[in-house]
């Protein structure tokens, strides 16, 4: 791969013959600017913020990156899957970007999640690629999310990545940065506050079940309102009835 930037369609791909690649995917549209199965959590919850309708000054607001930091060439599936990656992102953006401001979706928890917010955070979070094996603040060697005050950094191992893309494609690539996404909700950080008010907890500890499973469904209810494929059987399951997105008229 060159140094120079390859235009498809809305997605500009940067990068060289080692790795290094930089997805921008441009957004459109005149957006308010405003934690995962192998387990992606952080080790500490992140400070509650919920003014989400301030406008924020980020030169990131324009575009959505996904950085590979690979130092070696990409083998045959992991550039697929990062490729699939720009791809869901690019469909998710589309979805996002349809759900009208007030529409909700009411957790069982009764915590809401509104369309407006899910646009404020998809507009500016970034997604972070570091080889396998690389270790996080969490403790895992899959992946975190960090709500980075608003300006959100999904931090994914490329195996994660391979392995989601191989999941009931295309299913599986679209429930990986949905699922990110929800546990950086409002909804989503009071969950993981609650999980972690305590320090690290077990994976088999019913909690973190739980918080998994809210963020399962917040990624299961964007999926359906815009008609995207999604795991069928996400680890930890869905709520049953999932909530759905409500738009009122």
């Amino acid at each position: 791969m060159s140094n120079q930037p390859e235009n498809l369609g809305t997605i500009t791909v940067y990068g060289t013959q080692y790795g290094n690649l930089s997805y921008s995917i441009s957004l459109g549209g005149s957006w308010r600017k405003p934690y995962d199965d192998g387990e992606h959590h952080e080790t500490s919850a992140p400070p509650l913020n919920d003014n989400h309708n301030d406008p924020v000054s980020d030169p990131d607001i324009e575009s959505i990156e996904i950085r590979v930091n690979i130092n070696r060439p990409l083998k045959v599936e992991e550039k697929q899957a990062i490729d699939e990656l720009s791809k869901a992102i690019s469909r998710i953006t589309i979805v996002i970007n349809s759900i009208p401001d007030n529409a909700t979706i009411t957790l069982n928890n009764g915590h809401i999640v509104t369309g407006i917010e899910l646009k404020q955070l998809w507009q500016k979070i970034d997604f972070d690629i570091s080889e396998a094996g690389t270790t996080y603040l969490n403790g895992t060697q899959n992946g975190e999310i960090d709500y980075n005050n608003g300006n959100p950094i999904a931090r994914l191992n490329i195996n994660i990545v391979t392995s989601y893309n191989a999941l009931n494609p295309p299913g599986g690539i679209n429930y990986l940065p949905l699922h990110e996404l929800a546990h950086i909700t409002s909804a989503g950080r009071k969950s993981n506050q609650s999980v972690w008010a305590n320090g690290k907890i077990s994976p088999h500890d019913p909690a973190w079940s739980a918080n998994e499973r809210i963020a399962n469904d917040i990624a299961k209810a964007i999926a359906d309102f815009g008609g995207l494929a999604i795991l069928p059987n996400a680890r930890y399951g869905y709520s049953n009835p999932p909530p759905a997105i409500i738009v009122t008229p």
